[in-house]
């Protein structure tokens, strides 16, 4: 089952994955591809560009792994909005979205940093995300499912 203190990993990526999914399955380099469009207004194209600054920049490491991962098949949004799918098998899913949250947390550790799963880690990985990836929010300014609202107009 997933973790309480991971729902705000699981809200991360799933918010990460559904944004790289766009970038993957448009045509040419999803690097390129995060870019946003010239007839997108300012409100859009500045969370792009946040996002595009982010996953291009400090969290790199982090946005190739969740690329590798959607390739394969591995996407936490699609995860998500498959638990509300007519015969579902819940545990199932919910093991895939903990599988996912794993190798998430993992793919920014320090190399000299083990995973024990312990809520420390989960800590460790919202500071990786929060404090190192967006420029010093606080994991307060941004946190659940306003992620995206809330540190895309800071």
């Amino acid at each position: 089952m997933i973790n309480v203190d991971d729902s705000q990993t699981v809200e991360i990526l799933k918010l990460i994955d559904s944004h790289l999914s766009e970038a993957v399955e448009a045509d040419g380099d999803w690097a390129d591809n995060l870019a946003p469009y010239d007839e997108d207004d300012t409100g859009v194209q500045t969370y792009y560009k946040m996002l595009q600054s982010l996953l291009l920049g400090p969290c790199e490491k982090l946005a190739k792994k969740r690329v590798e991962a959607i390739a394969n098949g591995h996407n936490v949004a699609k995860y998500v909005d498959d638990l509300t799918s007519d015969g579902a098998d819940v545990d199932d899913i919910k093991k895939k979205i903990d599988d996912e949250v794993k190798a998430a947390k993992v793919s920014v550790l320090p190399m000299s940093t083990k995973y024990d799963g312990d809520y420390s880690m989960t800590k460790t990985f919202h500071h990786i995300i929060f404090t190192l990836c967006i420029g010093g929010r606080s994991q307060y300014q941004c946190h659940n499912a306003s992620l995206a609202v809330r540190c895309g107009s800071n």
